[in-house]
């Protein structure tokens, strides 16, 4: 999750915050904080294919998939979602 070259100011703040997440003093808050970004993450993905059932494409290949979570990854750890 670090930065293997920080040169930003960016990129130095992204690995101090990992540094810090992974103090055993934090892991709880840590785990908590996953475990609901995921299930919000869940609901809101379940809300979308409840409420755009056309928008589903159930024929996915391997290539499709590895797009889609390469697009997932990307938003992940953008500056955005941050």
């Amino acid at each position: 999750m670090k930065v293997e070259t920080p040169y930003s100011d960016f990129s130095q703040n992204v690995n101090e915050a990992v540094d810090v997440l992974l103090d055993a003093r934090f892991s709880d808050n840590v785990k908590a904080f996953i475990y609901i970004m995921w299930f919000h993450s869940f609901c809101a993905l379940e809300t979308h294919i409840f409420d755009n059932p056309d928008d589903l494409d159930v024929k996915v290949n391997r290539c499709d998939f590895t797009t889609a979570t390469a697009k997932l990854q990307k938003l992940l750890v953008s500056p955005e979602f941050a």
